[in-house]
């Protein structure tokens, strides 16, 4: 046995609590990102930096237009969002996010003609108003073609600093291994997500 003359390798539980625990504890604070919905940050913490979030529900019951509310909010925050849209185009995430804002049907937004020329006038309006705030915000798309979990990795290292993405919808993106069970590839796209 050598015995090495270079000092202690280990650590009191003070210096692990004062020097790791609570520096990773403030880094984490400084990094937590608020919902928007304030019941929700009350009960989970706000979304905490490396964790994956799943919004689960049955069809049509407001998933992307409650993921999109929480964009929208942390967009306001100055935060960089990467949203990858597999489900709609880019023009109808912003369709949706002005219709969301503005309080106004989809339909009304994107069909203006089919109004009165008094609701016409300020739908127009507003809508114009709305797209130039959402044209401010650091908010970047990616997903009008197929994409893989890596096309994501690698427009996040392109983007740099980016502080939360969001995946609308996870079973829509491309599997890199097709000759695996639907269960597999799924299983094996979370973990490289979470990895992500």
């Amino acid at each position: 046995i050598q015995i090495s003359d270079s000092g202690k390798k280990s650590k009191t539980s003070s210096d692990a609590v004062e020097n790791d625990f609570l520096s990773v504890l403030d880094e984490v604070k400084n990094k937590i990102i608020k919902t928007g919905f304030t019941d929700l940050d009350r009960e989970i913490k706000g979304l905490l930096p490396g964790r994956v979030y799943v919004v689960g529900g049955i069809p049509t019951v407001g998933k992307t237009t409650f993921i999109l509310n929480m964009v929208q909010s942390i967009c306001k925050q100055d935060k960089k969002v990467l949203f990858a849209s597999l489900e709609m185009p880019y023009e109808d995430v912003i369709t949706k996010l002005i219709s969301d804002l503005g309080d106004e049907d989809m339909e009304s937004v994107r069909d203006l003609d089919s109004l009165d020329d008094e609701k016409k006038g300020k739908v127009s309006k507003k809508a114009v108003d709305l797209a130039s705030n959402i044209a401010g915000y650091n908010l970047h798309f990616i997903g009008k073609e197929a994409i893989t979990v890596v096309d994501i990795e690698n427009e996040v290292g392109i983007l740099g600093d980016v502080d939360i993405v969001f995946i609308d919808y996870l079973q829509k993106i491309t599997p890199i291994n097709l000759k695996v069970s639907r269960y597999e590839q799924i299983s094996q796209i979370s973990k490289d997500i979470k990895y992500l």
